[in-house]
């Protein structure tokens, strides 16, 4: 009662709110070269590659062979400044000058006084203004170094020890996105910039500086919490926190400087937060109310509830690597992200989350991983894996390098780490903390220690500091600062060249592509967990064109060439192709032949990963998307357009996986609970004619039990057929449901004896959305469907599939023009057409 009639006393003064008294600096910015006052409208969040081409000093970046007019950005200082106002500067104690990210080494200087120096662009950076902001006219400016020159100016290239980074000597020192000084996915494009908000904060007395949602435990019946709430006085003082979510009250004493205090809560009969396809992404409201006798401020977050276990442990078959979510084992099904789309394009969607997030969820994934050479990315992207139920593999920003590791480095990398832990540990879909991408595997196998002629002296240095970083240093700040979330050193944990590679932990497996061994590779090389695979293939027709001419089509022209940034990799697609297929009649048919090849691979892979549960629990292709129009690994293109193979994943991934191996049917079931499945079996020509048809019921066991379907008469019959010119169907149908029918090949395609079909196709119009109508006289492979002008491919509810003989297929597509335009515009090939 007494706490009641508090809180009501105190309700009722006249309060000052504080936490909301936040101003965006995102307005009024102009650039220029530094020492140059030519002063240009700059775009702030952006970078330096954006503003340049926005005031037509550089050419588009991403068209043609323009990174090379583009180099000398990189070399320069630049200067943003910004003029503003600030009419609140007399009414608070304290204001707070915040800049979520400067990319990279930066200095800041208000209204004449230097401020800041910047040097990691991972970090966010806090400037105390009160004494020094104005309420009209201030002047920020930022001074840009260029982070090449800069890095050495710093001693960066003066270490006895040459560090292993190929795309820059300096990258090793600088805290900046790896990728950013070039990768096998994109050019060297090492600029500079204002990435993230900058914020004007006001607050007196004090401000609530985090918000934690700590899990205790867990039960049917209750989750035991606890709220941490970190405040920042300028005085010693009493202040009284409320949980708003529960009412509960209590006073603190508080000493002058940064407070942490520790509310314990329950929440009575948890909903659970579950991945994609497991459950519903329930989430929670933690709000805190703080105040004293004059002001009141007040901070909310969302959590969610669950557990998320990796078990990495020794078993019968070597060392496993697979998740438990709230109890249950998980089969990873995802992707690797590389920072998106935008990075340099003005034209970019100002989210270029949510449609990434969109085909996550419809093709049935439930873990992204985000990969150590890119960025931490922003809040939005994490809100929205929460909301769709992707869990996040989130690597620390190390890769493929060593680093150093004296104490200013460390230090450096400590308020980055700390930062970023504290920032996402309240997302749900956060799974686990990996320290890095590469680095671990590459110093044991990639033989560094011979290519940069390191001393015994160099190699016991090297790795001493790769422990301090990796197995001393992020360890420590993950169990203090999120305590019981999964944390190992490096992925991979095994290298891929020798059999017992595959049976401990997780492997990124480039036996297909590097190694340049076939796609059937895929079949007899499964590990425990597969976090990277993957095959290169070029964008779409629809797409070259956005960045090239007519001219440009050939493959080993400037432009092409321009676009592909892996050393091998025409070479290796090429090879690709004409393992599987016939030479291609011309460039349209190399593009589209290029994604068939990539489709089938991750086709085989996945089935391959996916049949040998429990041995294997996940499979993470690489990659997803593109930061960077160009052939790459990934299965959404720069322009957000669907590859073939972000089709063939869809099909790969969906809770049921039907598989063919060893003359038997394998079923994989993704499901919580058994499944009864009524099915059907046709052995069929390419015209149709059924040669063998069979049905019957089976039980599919739940939580990816395996379940075998044997027939000694169809294998009879496969065995007597022209296996060039038949393939088999399996269909299968659950509650009146029909599973998406699986159909299967007994020769590689190239061999197959595919007729010309004859395509029936029938065009109608409902509100917005265009219906198609699909059917053929004979096999019809990897029909693609296509409508000139449209932007986005993906948007079409399906492409690049089979279609059989006597069977109607049925697309949707999305648009807003006329139906006699649309039949005007829509074009189909098929994979006949390339010969």
């Amino acid at each position: 009662m007494s706490k009641k009639i508090i809180f009501f006393f105190v309700s009722l003064l006249p309060l000052s709110v504080l936490s909301q008294n936040v101003r965006e600096l995102n307005e009024g910015w102009t650039f220029c070269e530094a020492g140059k006052k030519v002063p240009k409208p700059a775009y702030v969040p952006g970078n330096i590659f954006r503003d340049l081409q926005m005031n037509n000093m550089i050419p588009d970046p991403t068209v043609g062979q323009n990174t090379i007019a583009c180099k000398w950005v990189e070399t320069k200082d630049w200067e943003y400044t910004c003029v503003f106002d600030y009419p609140d500067s007399g009414r608070f104690k304290h204001v707070d000058l915040t800049f979520e990210c400067l990319d990279t080494y930066a200095d800041v200087e208000l209204n004449g006084n230097y401020s800041l120096q910047a040097k990691n662009m991972f970090c966010s950076y806090t400037v105390h203004a009160e004494k020094i902001i104005h309420a009209k006219g201030n002047i920020l400016k930022i001074t840009f170094h260029s982070p090449v020159k800069r890095a050495k100016e710093w001693g960066a290239d003066s270490s006895k020890i040459k560090y292993p980074a190929d795309n820059d000597p300096t990258a090793p020192f600088t805290r900046k996105a790896a990728f950013h000084y070039g990768w096998d996915f994109s050019p060297r494009m090492a600029g500079c910039g204002i990435r993230k908000k900058i914020c004007l904060q006001g607050w007196s007395d004090f401000i609530i500086r985090d918000l934690h949602a700590i899990q205790r435990s867990v039960a049917k019946t209750e989750a035991l919490m606890e709220a941490e709430v970190q405040i920042e006085c300028d005085r010693p003082d009493t202040l009284q926190i409320e949980l708003l979510t529960n009412g509960m009250v209590r006073k603190e004493i508080m000493n002058k400087g940064l407070n942490t205090i520790h509310i314990p809560y329950t929440v009575i009969k948890p909903e659970l937060w579950w991945p994609n396809e497991m459950g519903e992404q329930k989430m929670y409201e933690l709000s805190v109310q703080v105040q004293d006798r004059k002001r009141s401020g007040w901070k909310t977050i969302k959590y969610g509830i669950r557990t998320v276990e990796v078990v990495n442990e020794k078993d019968a078959d070597g060392k496993s690597f697979y998740l438990k979510v709230n109890g249950l084992k998980l089969y990873a099904k995802g992707s690797n992200y590389i920072p998106s789309l935008g990075l340099y394009d003005p034209k970019a969607p100002a989210d270029p989350y949510a449609a990434l997030f969109t085909a996550l969820k419809d093709c049935h994934m439930n873990m992204v991983r985000v990969w150590g050479g890119g960025i931490y990315e922003n809040d939005e992207f994490y809100e929205l894996a929460d909301k769709n139920g992707i869990l996040v593999w989130q690597d620390f920003m190390f890769a493929n390098t060593m680093y150093p590791a004296d104490s200013a480095f460390l230090e450096n990398i400590k308020k980055e780490v700390d930062q970023n832990i504290v920032r996402l540990r309240n997302h749900p879909a956060l799974a686990l903390w990996c320290g890095n991408n590469e680095v671990e595997v590459a110093w044991k196998n990639w033989g560094w220690q011979k290519k940069y002629n390191y001393s015994a002296q160099d190699s016991i240095k090297l790795w001493e500091d790769y422990k301090k970083l990796f197995l001393e240093l992020l360890p420590g700040e993950v169990e203090t600062l999120d305590k019981g979330r999964s944390y190992f050193s490096s992925s991979p944990q095994s290298n891929w060249g020798k059999p017992e590679d595959f049976k401990n932990g997780d492997n990124h497996y480039w036996g297909v592509w590097h190694g340049e061994e076939p796609i059937t590779a895929y079949a007899t090389h499964v590990p425990r967990f597969a976090s990277e695979f993957g095959m290169q293939s070029f964008p779409s027709m629809s797409s070259v064109k956005r960045f090239s001419t007519a001219p440009d089509w050939v493959i080993t022209s400037p432009v092409m060439k321009a676009h592909q940034f892996s050393y091998k990799g025409n070479g290796l697609i090429t090879k690709y192709i004409s393992q599987n297929y016939h030479a291609p009649k011309n460039f349209s048919s190399y593009l589209y032949l290029s994604q068939l090849v990539q489709a089938e691979a991750l086709k085989t892979a996945i089935t391959s990963q996916r049949m040998k549960q429990p041995f294997c629990m996940g499979s993470l292709y690489w990659q997803l998307n593109d930061c960077w129009p160009a052939a790459s690994w990934s299965s959404i293109d720069y322009y957000g357009q669907w590859k073939a193979a972000q089709y063939s994943v869809r099909r790969s991934f969906e809770p049921l996986c039907v598989g063919y191996e060893n003359n038997n049917f394998v079923l994989v079931n993704d499901a919580k609970e058994r499944k009864e499945m009524h099915y059907t079996i046709k052995l069929e020509k390419f015209d149709g004619t059924v040669v063998y048809a069979s049905v019957g019921d089976l039980t599919i066991d739940p939580e990816k039990v395996t379940g075998l379907i044997t027939n000694a008469t169809l294998n009879d019959s496969i065995q007597h057929v022209d296996k060039t010119n038949t393939f088999l169907k399996f269909e299968g149908f659950i509650s009146g449901e029909t599973i998406s029918p699986q159909v299967f090949y007994f020769v590689e395609t190239k061999k197959l004896k595919l007729g010309l079909p004859v395509l029936q196709k029938d065009l109608s119009k409902k509100g917005d959305t265009l219906i198609v109508k699909l059917m053929t006289n004979t096999l019809a492979k990897n029909v693609f469907v296509s409508i000139d002008g449209a932007s986005i491919i993906n948007s079409i509810s399906d492409n690049y599939f089979d279609l059989l003989p006597g069977e109607e297929k049925v697309l949707y597509f999305y648009s807003d023009r006329s139906l006699e335009e649309l039949k005007k515009s829509i074009s189909i090939k098929t994979l006949r057409d390339t010969y």
